[in-house]
């Protein structure tokens, strides 16, 4: 492309940008000017909806009732997978109020262990798709979402939304600006480039968990 040309291009899009109406109000504000498009419809009871999305998707889920039970429930799905008793945990107030016993080996993101199995907690769940919303911080890396080959989640049932945008309402509301990554995650990872043929763990982990904690 020629200088003269390219100068052609570039000033015709300054032209158009000109020529665009400015925005006025803050985007909380726009946002609750401009109406929501057609939502699919999302019946029942959202827990419900949650866990079969979550099953359809190649998860594994359980409740809890309090920290130690989370904890139980976590060395109980460990052992079934004969994954071994060491885990890298996030930090959050639920999860840090698990009493944990000598037999676990719990390592702190800064530790910088084996990623093999790691433990976070959701900022919620979406019932629409199955899906938990995991935001960034220096307490919850998004690597901790993604190189582990058993990946465990823990989701408090209050915060079970029914669409997406209710999750992203929720973020606008909730938090203090975005985070500097913003994940939504629907079961573990797959590809079907071999054959057409489903294969877990493709480019991420291979197992997912999820634990519903309602106290």
């Amino acid at each position: 492309m020629s200088s003269a040309s390219r100068d052609r291009i570039l000033a015709a899009i300054r032209r158009s940008q000109n020529n665009q109406p400015k925005a006025e109000g803050s985007i909380e504000e726009r946002l609750k000017l401009r109406p929501r498009g057609p939502l699919p419809s999302v019946e029942g009871d959202l827990e419900t909806v949650l866990i079969d999305r979550l099953l359809a998707a190649a998860c594994s889920v359980a409740h809890a009732s309090s920290p130690e039970q989370i904890g139980e429930k976590i060395i109980q799905w460990l052992q079934q997978q004969d994954a071994g008793l060491k885990l890298l945990r996030s930090t959050s107030p639920l999860l840090d109020s698990i009493d944990w016993p000598d037999t676990v080996e719990v390592y702190d993101p800064a530790d910088g262990v084996d990623h093999s199995t790691t433990l976070t907690e959701a900022f919620c769940a979406i019932a629409e798709t199955g899906s938990l919303v995991k935001l960034s911080s220096n307490k919850s890396p998004t690597a901790m979402n993604f190189l582990p080959d058993n990946f465990i989640c823990v989701v408090q049932r209050e915060r079970i939304v029914r669409h997406i945008e209710d999750a992203w309402e929720r973020v606008r509301a909730e938090t203090e600006g975005m985070p500097r990554a913003l994940n939504i995650i629907t079961g573990p990872s797959r590809t079907a480039d071999v054959e057409q043929t489903i294969q877990l763990g493709a480019h991420g982990p291979r197992l997912m968990h999820v634990i519903i904690y309602c106290n």
